[in-house]
């Protein structure tokens, strides 16, 4: 049989360690969801906040890449 109090600090202590990956994996969607907007900002400081240009040729719908501040300049 098992005593009561070590199965209660085995209890919590597995708790502990549940609540410890719930924090870390948020904090990792977290620190993914800042990159993203840091790259998607990064992209509209560089190239404005115009809608990509797209062309269709022949049939064929492609975008055209856009100029950036040291192209322009």
């Amino acid at each position: 049989m098992f005593s009561l109090p070590g199965f209660i600090n085995r209890f919590w202590d597995l708790n502990v360690l549940l609540d410890d990956l719930e924090l870390c994996a948020k904090r990792i969607r977290m620190e993914q969801y800042i990159q993203m907007i840091d790259y998607s900002l990064w992209e509209v400081i560089e190239n404005g906040n115009a809608p990509p240009i797209t062309k269709v040729v022949e049939g064929v719908e492609t975008t055209i890449a856009p100029t950036t501040a040291e192209e322009k300049a």
